[in-house]
């Protein structure tokens, strides 16, 4: 080869390498003064599609860039209004908010570090994206939360309702919310809307499509809406036939990812995690009294470690025959869970909630292996669940609150588009 044909291949790798390093840099929007890169948006639409579980496609890509595009841009103008009001957000937050997330996705911890690296992706295009949602919800509820007022009349109408519903099933729901701003938009947010749906039907993570995508209050917490009776969901549903989200959530079973429900301001996706019929006698809802022994595990353990601990750990529960022997056996293990307290059997998830049921008093259950530990239960007594504590009424206050404060998000970061030039080159 000549030294000619050397330096013209030398040139061409460079001149190959500046191409792509300056498409990398090239701004596909700019929100105020602030430029979202080719390389911004690139590296969270890979992010989005690895962590959710979708099979990565061109079309997949082209699909989802619109809705990636625009939580970028929304993204920058929490970040521009919390800074203003001079909200902070410590890296502690931020490293605890990550934790969660790998929770929320069911993955070990630090495997998502792990992840971005294997990706090339930037470590802080997940920490910009932490920050920015926690700055906000700081924002909104600093601004937001003193004006909300839930007055006892409130409470008592939804007091009402759950006893007018006590014979109806509660769901444990997830929900991505997509909005639009204007009519104009409404069919693109449609077209968005759907593809979540055939996505999630394919197998995609539900949580962490909510957490990259929805545009409601919940999407931090990955959608997450807890407990959820029909009647607390009042919008009416728009072309459907089904009036309301409740309505619609009635039609519903365990396991199901609904359809895109339009109302006036976006379109709601639900999933329903479980299902809670208090028909069924073996879902019946009711209090019990129980006591609770749990102990720690390091995340750092290998799987032997962890077995030699529930095998200790299981010959501690052998030893129980009454009451005492758990605060016994709770203060030797250093267990951290009150000795004795009532629960509601749907606080639980499946699992515990079946071998509750089997339970005779001072019966205990099997050692269930939690997210950071494992625990085993007695059975100390139990009633019907008839009455309203002042903890559900606590539970309904913080549900209206949060209702309000969702309305304030979305209305806050609307004006905020409205007040704020944006200009999109993508």
């Amino acid at each position: 080869m000549t030294i000619l044909k050397k330096i013209l291949i030398q040139l061409s790798i460079i001149f190959s390498f500046s191409q792509v390093y300056a498409d990398s840099l090239r701004i596909v929007a700019v929100v105020g003064n602030d430029p979202i890169t080719m390389l911004d948006f690139q590296e969270r639409l890979l992010f989005t599609i690895a962590t959710s579980g979708m099979e990565d496609s061109q079309e997949l890509r082209q699909q989802l860039s619109s809705q990636v595009l625009t939580s970028l841009i929304d993204e920058k103008l929490k970040l521009r209004e919390s800074l203003k009001y001079k909200i902070d957000v410590n890296d502690q937050e931020i490293a605890k908010d990550w934790e969660r997330i790998e929770h929320q996705n069911q993955i070990p911890v630090g495997a998502l570090l792990q992840l971005t690296k294997e990706l090339g992706i930037r470590e802080s295009v997940l920490k910009d994206q932490i920050r920015a949602d926690l700055a906000w919800v700081k924002y909104i509820s600093a601004r937001f939360r003193p004006q909300i007022v839930v007055s006892d009349h409130d409470i008592n109408q939804m007091l009402k309702k759950f006893d007018a519903g006590k014979t109806k099933p509660r769901y444990l729901l997830n929900e991505i919310f997509i909005a639009f701003d204007h009519a104009s938009k409404k069919q693109d947010a449609l077209n968005t809307a759907q593809h979540i749906v055939k996505q999630l039907q394919k197998g995609a993570k539900f949580s962490a499509l909510a957490r990259e995508l929805s545009q409601g209050f919940t999407a931090e917490q990955g959608g997450d809406l807890g407990w959820v009776m029909p009647d607390q969901l009042t919008k009416p549903i728009i072309h459907s036939k089904f009036k309301t989200l409740g309505n619609a959530l009635l039609s519903l079973k365990a396991k199901q990812i609904s359809e895109p429900f339009e109302t006036q301001d976006g379109f709601h996706i639900y999933f329903v995690r479980e299902k809670l019929d208090p028909l069924d006698e073996s879902q019946k809802d009711e209090s019990y009294k129980i006591r609770q022994v749990f102990i720690p595990l390091n995340p750092q353990m290998d799987e032997r470690q962890k077995h030699d601990v529930k095998r200790q750990f299981d010959h501690y529960r052998r030893q129980v025959n009454n009451p005492d022997d758990m605060l016994r056996i709770q203060k030797e293990v250093g267990g951290l869970q009150p000795p004795e307290r009532w629960v509601q059997l749907s606080e639980f998830n499946q699992e515990i909630r079946s071998s509750l049921l089997k339970l005779g008093i001072n019966q205990v259950t099997p050692i269930f292996d939690l997210d950071k530990g494992l625990t085993f239960m007695m059975l100390c007594e139990k009633k019907e669940s008839l009455d309203i504590t002042s903890k559900q009424k606590e539970m309904i206050k913080e549900e209206k609150i949060h209702e309000q404060l969702g309305m304030y998000s979305r209305r806050s970061l609307r004006d905020l588009k409205q007040a704020t030039h944006i200009d999109v080159r993508l």
